[in-house]
């Protein structure tokens, strides 16, 4: 196995959250959760995340808030944990993190 040193490492990281960023902010995936919320009358709708690590400031989560404040949408990054997995086994360690919430209507998203 070839040796990588912390700055590659780093670049594998942000390309890694900017793909996960890229499928979980799709703005088509985005809106269809956001009228299926809508639908059964909810005002707010949260983008869940399965991987622990922060998106805020990948191109994809800059793209999709602005393209949600442009059509009155408002965004809040609100924080999120995990409990650490080591294959099976729970560290006991919990990964802090943000996840993206979605309101219309003047939701309030404290």
């Amino acid at each position: 196995m070839e040796m990588i040193d912390a700055y590659q490492a780093g670049l594998l990281t942000q390309e890694g959250r900017e793909a996960y960023a890229r499928s979980l902010f799709d703005p088509a995936k985005v809106m269809l959760r956001i009228k299926q919320a809508a639908a059964i009358g909810r005002n707010e709708v949260r983008i869940f995340q399965e991987v622990p690590v922060s998106l805020a400031e990948t191109i994809a989560a800059r793209n999709l808030v602005a393209q949600l404040q442009h059509r009155g949408f408002t965004v809040a990054w609100e924080d999120a944990a995990h409990r650490e997995k080591d294959g099976k086994r729970e560290t006991g360690r919990f990964l802090q993190f943000r996840e993206l919430l979605i309101g219309w209507n003047n939701a309030d998203l404290c």
